[in-house]
């Protein structure tokens, strides 16, 4: 997200989540379910495997 210059306030708010969800899914500490994950992708205009690439 930092490279496209969005904040975790943003990211929550666009999907109906608390900012402390996103820092725990930023951090590791939980994962999204699928269909957010799916959301983020549409949101951040990325895909999915780009999500998921840091952590192969």
């Amino acid at each position: 997200m930092a490279e496209k210059n969005i904040t975790n306030r943003w990211l929550a708010a666009q999907l109906g989540v608390t900012e402390m969800t996103v820092s725990r899914w930023s951090t590791n500490k939980m994962q999204p379910s699928v269909a957010q994950f799916i959301n983020i992708a549409k949101i951040l205009d990325v895909t999915l495997e780009d999500l998921v690439e840091p952590y192969k």
